[in-house]
């Protein structure tokens, strides 16, 4: 997925492959535009991943203040865009979040594509060893076809009360 934060970042590269080519260019000639343009664009790429990194420690620090209720709370709000990170500072504090599962796959089986979309950040951040038991899941799909796609996933956890255990992946094939 590409966010605004990439967006940010290719903008920077491009701008410092250009500003430090231009410069090179003016000071040394054609020798300081082939060295200044990758100089440029490592040093914009650097640069332009700064508003990433203070918006993680902002969350961070947010999240740092709150309880695991007040976690869960904002987790549930019909608002909350990011599930995923919300999952993960729980699973960080060593909460359990197997129990919010069933969540993650109301979301997965959302009517609002917005809401499907953060289903699946989430899975796929908080429960990637279940990611294998929905294959070809797309949340931009249809409302149908996503319900369709993630039928073995709700299946599989209203028999047994509880997620099956994890596929186990070989690294090696």
């Amino acid at each position: 997925m590409f966010t605004l934060f990439d967006l940010i970042r290719l903008i920077a590269a491009v701008g410092g492959a250009v500003v430090l080519g231009s410069t090179g260019w003016n000071a040394f000639g054609i020798l300081g535009c082939v060295v200044g343009i990758p100089i440029g664009f490592v040093l914009g790429a650097t640069i332009g991943q700064m508003p990433l990194i203070v918006c993680l420690r902002w969350i961070s620090r947010r999240f740092e203040r709150m309880t695991d209720e007040q976690l869960v709370g904002e987790l549930h709000d019909p608002a909350c865009l990011t599930p995923n990170i919300l999952l993960l500072e729980l699973n960080r504090r060593g909460s359990d979040i197997e129990c919010e599962l069933s969540f993650v796959q109301s979301l997965l089986a959302s009517d609002e594509m917005h809401r499907r979309t953060a289903g699946w950040a989430a899975l796929t951040s908080a429960f990637p060893e279940l990611v294998g038991r929905i294959p070809g899941y797309n949340p931009t799909a249809t409302t149908a076809e996503c319900k369709v796609k993630c039928k073995p996933l709700l299946n599989a956890t209203e028999q047994s009360g509880e997620p099956e255990p994890p596929i186990t992946r070989d690294l090696k094939s």
